[in-house]
């Protein structure tokens, strides 16, 4: 089916009479008090992979499926994408990502696993159940937080520190103007 136009207010007006029914789902940005809460949390190295994925999908922009599959290769994150960028990808680091890219690596290969491979989480529904249980511990207020608002977090960041929209769509994948905006504006 090719989405219309139209669409987009049929989406907004159902959004709009689910909320005043009651019925709506919340959804929030992450935000770097997320992270943190996540990285004073961790206790072992299966959430520390959650928070260095974490780290790299706001960076990159990066959906749960395609954090998973996230390693470094020289100075390039490279990635297996998802939807609008299927197949592998590869996107230059900067020093903040290497970093987090390097600690990844790192862990996988201290606890025997491949440096280049996914260790704890096969699949995002693991990724997602993890990441759960970090942000449900005592001390955050992050009930509303999905591993998609770390995605959209990393586009609001970049846009606000000037990057042009035409690299944030590079970054997320949008295909558009339109859908890269959704991300990065409130």
């Amino acid at each position: 089916r090719t989405v219309r136009p139209g669409d987009w207010y049929l989406a907004v007006g159902a959004a709009k009479a689910a909320e005043k029914a009651g019925r709506t789902t919340v959804k929030e940005w992450a935000s770097m008090g997320a992270l943190q809460h996540m990285a004073a949390a961790a206790g072992s190295a299966a959430e520390w992979e959650i928070v260095a994925l974490a780290a790299l999908s706001c960076s990159h922009c990066l959906r749960a499926s395609e954090a998973i599959t996230a390693r470094a290769d020289g100075e390039e994150l490279v990635f297996t994408g998802t939807k609008s960028r299927a197949g592998e990808q590869r996107q230059s680091m900067g020093p903040w990502t290497a970093r987090w890219a390097g600690f990844l690596a790192r862990l996988r290969a201290l606890h025997g696993y491949h440096p280049d491979r996914p260790a704890w989480f096969r699949g995002r529904d693991g990724l997602h159940d993890g990441l759960r249980g970090l942000l449900d511990r005592p001390g955050g207020s992050y009930k509303n937080t999905r591993w998609h608002s770390f995605r959209r977090y990393g586009a609001a960041q970049l846009y606000g520190l000037g990057l042009p929209v035409r690299f944030i769509m590079l970054l997320g994948g949008w295909k558009t103007p339109a859908v890269a905006q959704i991300y990065y504006t409130a």
